[in-house]
């Protein structure tokens, strides 16, 4: 991603950087590739292995149930919505909230509470102002405008106990939280099977512009090197990506979070597929930027979000083309994975325990430079409803 700061640096960069969001198919996260990092306020200790389980390559594919609450209002007040409650099947494996409204909003989901009374998102956790984004809530989420997703469990100390979820969502004027008139429109995919398989499959398309960079000089290699490098760092994790590419007229040089909305609306993607926009350069207004992408992304007909990178990204040692590694980052971020530490002295470090926040050679690194994917990551990825399964008879 770009750089960006967590806590006190986290937020001045989400802080000056959202407030320029704004369309209904781009959500942009401005969690920096290069960022910094708090503790989690996660008590994971006791959590710190994880069983593989057996091999469910051949497992009948899980079922996505996709279901449409309907369009909230909130309080003039305080901005909120009135708690509302979605049925958990005893087969479900992940949830993916996704809340759309007003490109100039900000919105979040403000409390999630099991049916046994477990708190999974802190009730009022944004009413200090000082984050947009709930390190301390069990399953982490971060508020966005136009388009906020949820994937739970992101972590695993969070149990997707069946039964009556209740739910509330907030809509907020600014990354201040003061209350907005805009209520959103609210749905929950619900990913169902017996187990969560050991593979899945991602479908990717990216865009680039017929005139700019890669439709032109050696595009045509550097493409197929991206979709090379896709393919090669997400395999290991069980995910098969089938990707393709577009050259389009629609999708200008330059990118920054107040204009890809608008690009993406144009360009009327489809919301089964992750949706990447490379363009020639990136700006997060504070400078340069190798990509964008919402922690997680979420679509539905009534709006979800894309991932942004810059086509002239330089190669990590002077020799290898990067595009396919940012890419490869930016997708993570999609899935649902965060930085496993942020840059600089603050401490925050991902929710999932098998992710040494001192390695330098994982995909999730803020700087950039890794490639691998743990186990527990490899999980949250395939609980995504992008990802798909093969069903066997």
């Amino acid at each position: 991603m770009h750089q960006s700061r967590e806590s006190r640096i986290l937020l001045d960069s989400m802080t000056t950087h959202l407030q320029k969001l704004g369309g209904v198919f781009s959500v942009l996260l401005v969690l920096g590739c290069g960022g910094d990092g708090s503790t989690n306020g996660t008590d994971v200790a006791a959590h710190d292995t994880i069983d593989a389980g057996p091999d469910t390559s051949t497992v009948a594919c899980p079922t996505v149930d996709s279901v449409d609450l309907g369009l909230k209002t909130v309080d003039l007040a305080t901005g909120l919505s009135a708690p509302f409650t979605v049925e958990i099947p005893a087969d479900a494996l992940s949830i993916l909230v996704v809340v759309t409204g007003a490109s100039d909003t900000l919105y979040t989901l403000t409390e999630v509470t099991a049916p046994d009374d477990t708190v999974v998102v802190k009730s009022g956790w944004f009413e200090d102002g000082n984050s947009v984004v709930c390190l301390s809530c069990p399953n982490r989420v971060a508020a966005f405008y136009g388009t906020h997703a949820a994937l739970i469990p992101n972590a695993p100390n969070v149990e997707l106990v069946p039964g009556t979820w209740t739910m509330q969502v907030g809509a907020f004027q600014s990354a201040g939280f003061i209350p907005s008139p805009d209520g959103p429109h609210v749905m929950v995919h619900i990913k169902r099977g017996a187990v969560l398989p050991s593979t899945g499959t991602l479908p990717i398309r990216a865009y680039y512009s017929v005139d700019g960079a890669l439709g032109r000089d050696d595009g045509e290699d550097r493409l197929a090197l991206m979709q090379s490098r896709l393919q090669q760092i997400y395999e290991p994790a069980g995910i098969n990506v089938l990707s393709e590419t577009l050259a389009v007229d629609e999708l200008p040089p330059d990118g920054a979070p107040h204009t890809i909305p608008g690009v993406a609306t144009a360009l009327d993607l489809d919301p089964t597929t992750m949706n990447v926009l490379i363009f020639d350069a990136l700006n997060n207004g504070g400078g340069p930027a190798a990509g964008f992408s919402p922690v997680a992304g979420g679509t539905s007909p009534h709006g979800g979000s894309v991932v942004a990178a810059q086509s002239s990204v330089p190669g990590f040692q002077g020799t290898v083309d990067a595009l396919g590694d940012v890419v490869a980052h930016e997708v993570g971020h999609y899935l649902g994975l965060w930085h496993t530490r942020e840059a600089g002295s603050l401490g925050i470090v991902d929710p999932l325990p098998d992710t040494e926040d001192s390695s330098s050679d994982n995909l999730m690194t803020a700087d950039l430079k890794g490639t691998v994917l743990t186990p527990m990551q490899g999980q949250v990825l395939r609980r995504h409803p992008l990802v798909t399964h093969v069903c066997t008879p």
